[in-house]
């Protein structure tokens, strides 16, 4: 899974999947990269956006959509995007397969390429650019004001659902059966 869904998701949760299962231990591999579960022996993942291999038993776990934003520092530095053409005099934050956002000769300048989610928050937040961001994955920023959502509906598609899918071999396995149950629940309020 992404950094950002085990840092904001899963993690503040775990606690209450290992009280209900005292006995699975957990390895987690969390990067910015497509994991193939049979090649990396994963028993299963959660991914962000829309799913193509359909040989894989996959449960929705979230509606999300993907946005360009950037922080107040860059705007008050280099102005709003009034119109997609304004974003080629812009700069952009983004993970090495985001160089391309299908904007066409309107994208920005990719000044700052980073490898982890997390640190491309960390980087648009602090001013570098503009990125594109899941609305998950920035939503605390969005409503503390540390970050605003720049040209809303410009990106051809948006949405970018979240969903765990695990190889058909693991049906019926109670380890992996408890994770996808637990990550069900990791998108929604916690109790208080």
């Amino acid at each position: 899974m992404a950094p950002w869904i085990f840092s904001r998701f899963v993690l503040p949760r775990l606690h209450i999947l290992r009280e209900a299962e005292p006995g699975l231990t957990f390895d987690f591999l969390t990067v910015d990269r497509f994991v193939n579960l049979v090649e990396e022996q994963q028993d299963c993942a959660i991914r962000v956006g829309a799913l193509t291999d359909s040989s894989n038993l996959t449960r929705k776990l979230a509606d999300n959509r993907r946005i360009l934003c950037a922080a107040p520092s860059y705007i008050k530095r280099h102005g709003v995007p009034q119109v997609l053409s304004d974003l080629a005099e812009h700069q952009a934050v983004c993970l090495p397969w985001q160089k391309d956002w299908g904007i066409g000769a309107s994208m920005p300048r990719v000044s700052v390429t980073v490898s982890n989610s997390d640190i491309l928050t960390d980087a648009v937040t602090q001013g570098a650019g503009i990125a594109i961001k899941s609305i998950l994955a920035v939503a605390s920023e969005l409503e503390t004001g540390q970050l605003v959502e720049v040209l809303p509906e410009c990106l051809r598609s948006t949405e970018a659902p979240i969903s765990c899918l695990r190889p058909p071999k693991l049906k019926g396995s109670r380890k992996v059966d408890a994770f996808v149950t637990f990550a069900s629940t990791c998108f929604h309020p916690l109790p208080t």
